[in-house]
């Protein structure tokens, strides 16, 4: 084989081969929405990020993790189930789409549905769901691409 025939064989290999690219991960939380006095304590860098579109969305001034979960999506369907005490949120990524994914979500109080929906999940938009009320406050529903 001719040096020329070579390069020319080892460049067409090089440009074959499309660098690895990471694979996205999906947060997702339920959250106490509440006007009480701040809580001490530590803070989600997700709700801290989002705390300003939180407060002006649903009008609440505190926001209080319940549960997250963080899902690397590293194939084409997946699907997971955010449990809380009396509420989770069962989400299933349908497929990628060129700006983030459609998602079909379901929102359970013990076993029974209470709501079944379809969004569409943005890397620069994450999606709220109002959810019902609880004591002073309100669950909300919270996914964002990481």
């Amino acid at each position: 084989m001719t040096p020329m025939r070579c390069a020319v064989l080892l460049l067409a290999l090089l440009l074959s081969v499309a660098p690895a690219k990471a694979a996205e991960s999906i947060w997702s939380g339920i959250v106490l929405a509440t006007n009480a006095p701040q809580a001490k304590g530590e803070q989600s860098p997700e709700i801290a990020r989002l705390r300003g579109k939180l407060k002006s969305v649903f009008g609440f001034s505190q926001f209080r993790l319940i549960r997250e979960h963080t899902e690397l999506i590293d194939s084409p369907v997946e699907h997971w189930l955010l449990p809380g005490k009396s509420f989770s949120l069962r989400v299933t990524s349908v497929k990628k789409e060129d700006m983030g994914y459609h998602l079909h979500l379901q929102i359970f109080q013990d076993k029974q549905i209470l709501a079944e929906t379809e969004a569409r999940l943005g890397v620069q938009s994450p999606v709220f769901i109002r959810g019902p009320l609880c004591g002073r406050g309100e669950l909300v529903f919270i996914l964002v691409v990481l």
